[in-house]
């Protein structure tokens, strides 16, 4: 007798269901991504337990006939496609036809819905694989399924499963993610009874990350619009304020569809490379729209991960995209711990603690601008902005915490219409204008310094300027690291030479490996501004480096970028090219602890005011920080 058998349609319905539900999560995603596909607006989701206990998905979508309902639980039954070249163009989030039928092979299940052509809706109980009963019934337009009694025939999955919180945990992650790229649905999600997410489904994103992550973050926000021949590209970035040392503030769409995948997230980090310190990630919602035939969504059950047919491109234009945006919508930062910024803080978190004395602006206080010839354009926003009363200012306060309250619940106070989450935003940006102190993200970049004098520099290291009402602190290094940078930058794209000749030409010794590597991409390292040739074995001699400094080492520096260029292989070489750009810069530029006369902190000044991006150096840390007087008299307890 052979080996060989054909599994039961029982078996194989409980293999299918652990490739596609692995958790809760899983199950939720895979009912609601089918809500979406039925057009629904409004998209309510409750759990218990995690999800273990009770999944309950409940939309207005157009719901399924009764012909339709019991086959909808059938292996591989769908309405999406068709054929098998309808998987080169697929636009809908579910298409395989396995997840009903994998959740109900594993769980208890009960379907309601009702079609708009229809005065009764229809009933399904299905436990384990088996239709129980089928019968019309009362509802809605749309569907409701309940999922209970998760893995009750599986035990073996059961048991990896984690505790309750943890699941809830993946499933508020999973939801969340699915909101932010369909901003005109509405979501709400209930764990236990409370109510821990709903979108106002009003069709703006920047609503949706409010209701999302709150006031702090929606403030400190960039608009992303790009388009090329190859994608479509919108969203929102992050500043640096906002990063963190993991990547769970991104979120990325391929035709609206949440993913994961390296040739994206290599993109941002380049694009982000010289405005964020490493080890740190940006705030990212991006939806790429692309031709569906360049984009391969049948890679994993979960759908989660695509392949492209053009990856190079799409790295482009990712980077391109984010790097744009951060070229023209960066400014200058704020000391991160000053007393605005503590502030603000309290306030996004509905602190009551504020001072019973009248807050006091800017323009209250005289001009200390005093005639120099050494005067820098510094934008003076708040140089004509009234003062405002504490009366005044906490009745914005009070207006901005109710409708932020009424935009998140979806509830009006009582006797009022409800407020958007755009409102609440809009509210938000109002208040900063009675506070008389901005955060950055209001300050314009379209000139740096204004009126602003040269007063000193404090360790060798610190240059500090004196403006109207307000103190800019620069760090010379990172400073003129980014001027370096930018003007190497500049001449690499426009193959113009960075080489200076060694007085002297400098012996460099290598290993084997390191040796045939340098003479097969000389090419490319003579494009960097290094000039050598070999001298005999495992050896080359140095004629020529980009911008040679006299404290430079060398033979120490070309090591450097050899070492980084080998590490990255096969990367795109202007990536490569970019990275070691900023070692060279770095070691070009002038040094902490180097004492500067006036003319070199002018000519420094007048160099960097002349970038787009004056704000950090390439590695991201800043360059330059405002301190505001007020923020001064905070500091001194002139203002309490």
């Amino acid at each position: 007798m052979g080996k060989i058998i054909i599994l039961d349609e029982n078996t194989a319905n409980k293999i299918a269901a652990g490739e596609v539900i692995e958790r809760p999560a899983s199950v939720i995603k895979e009912l609601v991504e089918n809500s979406i596909d039925a057009g629904a607006n409004s998209i309510s989701v409750e759990i218990r337990n995690g999800g273990i206990s009770l999944i309950r998905v409940i939309d207005n979508g157009s719901g399924l006939t009764e012909d339709d309902v019991e086959i909808a639980f059938e292996r591989h039954a769908t309405s999406k496609i068709r054929r098998a070249d309808d998987l080169e163009s697929i636009n809908s989030m579910g298409f395989r036809g396995e997840a009903l039928a994998s959740i109900a092979a594993v769980s208890d299940v009960q379907l309601a819905t009702r079609v708009k052509s229809s005065f009764q809706g229809v009933s399904i109980k299905v436990k384990g694989g088996n239709v129980l009963d089928v019968k019309p019934i009362g509802c809605p337009v749309g569907t409701s399924i309940t999922v209970s009694e998760l893995f009750f025939n599986t035990p073996a999955r059961y048991k990896f499963l984690k505790k309750d919180s943890t699941e809830a945990g993946y499933t508020v992650d999973m939801l969340t993610r699915i909101a932010l790229c369909y901003p005109d649905i509405s979501f709400k999600l209930i764990n236990n009874g409370l109510k821990v997410l709903h979108t106002p489904g009003n069709g703006d994103l920047k609503s949706t990350i409010f209701s999302v992550y709150g006031a702090a973050v929606a403030k400190q926000l960039m608009e992303v619009n790009y388009q090329d021949e190859v994608a479509k590209i919108k969203g929102f970035i992050g500043k640096a304020e906002i990063a963190r040392s993991n990547r769970s503030h991104q979120s990325i769409y391929i035709n609206r569809r949440y993913i994961r995948n390296k040739t994206i997230t290599a993109a941002i980090d380049s694009a982000y490379s010289t405005f964020l310190m490493k080890n740190k990630h940006p705030f990212v919602i991006l939806d790429i729209r692309l031709n569906p035939a360049s984009v391969d969504v049948n890679v994993h059950p979960s759908k989660m991960e695509v392949k492209f047919s053009n990856e190079q491109e799409i790295f482009r234009a990712v980077y391109h995209a984010i790097n744009g945006t951060l070229m023209t919508q960066s400014t200058i930062r704020t000391l991160p711990d000053s007393p605005v910024n503590k502030y603000y803080s309290n306030n996004d978190q509905g602190s009551s603690s504020y001072s019973q004395k009248p807050l006091q602006g800017a323009s209250r206080y005289p001009s200390s601008k005093t005639s120099s010839t050494n005067s820098y354009m510094l934008n003076d926003s708040m140089a004509s902005k009234p003062a405002y009363s504490q009366q005044e200012f906490m009745r914005v306060k009070e207006e901005l915490d109710k409708k932020r309250e009424e935009a998140i619940s979806g509830h009006p106070a009582q006797g009022e219409a409800a407020y958007t989450a755009q409102e609440a935003v809009n509210l938000a940006q109002s208040e900063a204008a009675y506070t008389a102190q901005e955060d950055d993200s209001l300050v314009p970049s379209t000139s740096l310094f204004n009126g602003a004098r040269i007063i000193g520099q404090a360790f060798s290291t610190y240059v500090f300027l004196e403006g109207d009402d307000e103190m800019f602190l620069l760090d010379q290094h990172a400073a003129h690291e980014r001027i370096c940078y930018e003007e190497l930058k500049e001449a690499f794209a426009k193959d113009k030479p960075l080489s200076q000749m060694l007085i002297s030409v400098v012996p460099i010794e290598l290993t084997a490996s390191e040796y045939q590597f340098a003479i097969s991409e000389a090419s490319f390292f003579e494009k960097l501004g290094f000039s050598y040739e070999a001298f005999g074995a495992n050896s080359i001699i140095m004629r020529a480096v980009p911008f040679a400094q006299r404290e430079v080492d060398v033979g120490k520096l070309f090591l450097e970028i050899l070492d980084f260029v080998m590490d990255g292989g096969n990367g795109e070489k202007s990536v490569l090219a970019d990275e070691a750009l900023y070692t060279i810069a770095c070691k070009s530029a002038i040094k902490a602890n180097k004492r500067l006369d006036e003319r070199e902190v002018s000519a420094l000044l007048d160099k960097l005011s002349t970038l787009k991006n004056p704000y950090t150096c390439p590695h991201g840390r800043p360059a330059i920080l405002r301190l505001r007087r007020y923020e001064l008299e905070k500091l001194f307890k002139r203002i309490v």
